[in-house]
């Protein structure tokens, strides 16, 4: 090996060689694929998800305000029928 800076530049730019993958590189390459695939998948699902607790919140805090409103109207109500 030289002192040459861009020797081991060289050298180390060998990996990226057009040499034929091994059968365990695709099997690898592979599992790695289906992994990010089952991956994504499990992310959509999850987004999904979410959005329908989004939703669903969303529409209880509506109701925890009609109901919020309800309770006032009816102790100003029963508040009414006390002073009289």
């Amino acid at each position: 090996m030289s002192t040459d800076p861009t020797s081991s530049f060289i050298e180390s730019a060998a990996w990226t060689s057009t040499a034929e993958p091994t059968a365990d590189e695709v099997i690898e390459k592979q599992n790695l694929i289906k992994e990010i695939l089952s991956s994504q998948e499990s992310l959509k699902a999850l987004v999904t998800r979410v959005q329908g607790v989004q939703a669903d919140c969303t529409k209880a805090e509506a109701d925890n305000e009609m109901l919020q409103s309800y309770v006032e109207s009816v102790t100003k109500s029963l508040a009414a029928k006390g002073a009289q």
